[in-house]
């Protein structure tokens, strides 16, 4: 009988699904930033009489895209798993690809998958604690 069925495809059937972040988020406060400004500055001086104006570009660039990603919420994303893989706002990983895929605690947000590596691809979903509650339930 499954000798017959390899040449059907399966049809896709949702799992499990839920709504949670994009990514991690922490809301950091001034003291976090004035730190990175102050440890920037200090750099900055330093690359400059060794090499010029190029490299304290970069540090500012890289100070800028930590305020950016500091101070952006993530969006909303649905998430869903399926007999075929795991759905994640657009993207598709199937099962046959990925080579780790866990559950983990972290923080007072509750579980995370904490690791999908696809095809060189580094991802993490997160989810709330109550969504897992009532897919127990």
């Amino acid at each position: 009988m499954s000798e017959e069925r390899k040449g059907i495809p399966e049809e896709e059937r949702e799992l499990f699904s839920w709504v949670a972040d994009e990514r991690p988020f922490e809301k950091k406060g001034k003291e976090f930033f004035s730190t990175i400004v102050v440890l920037a500055l200090l750099i900055s001086i330093i690359l400059y009489f060794i090499e010029g104006l190029m490299p304290v570009l970069v540090v500012w660039a890289i100070v800028f895209m930590v305020w950016a990603v500091y101070r952006t919420e993530p969006g909303r994303v649905k998430n869903m798993v399926t007999n075929r893989g795991l759905i994640t706002g657009e993207n598709f990983y199937a099962w046959e690809v990925m080579e780790s895929f866990w559950f983990e605690g972290r923080g007072d947000k509750g579980p995370w998958p904490e690791r999908l590596q696809a095809a060189g691809i580094h991802r993490q979903v997160s989810y709330d604690e109550g969504d897992i509650e009532a897919y127990k339930g």
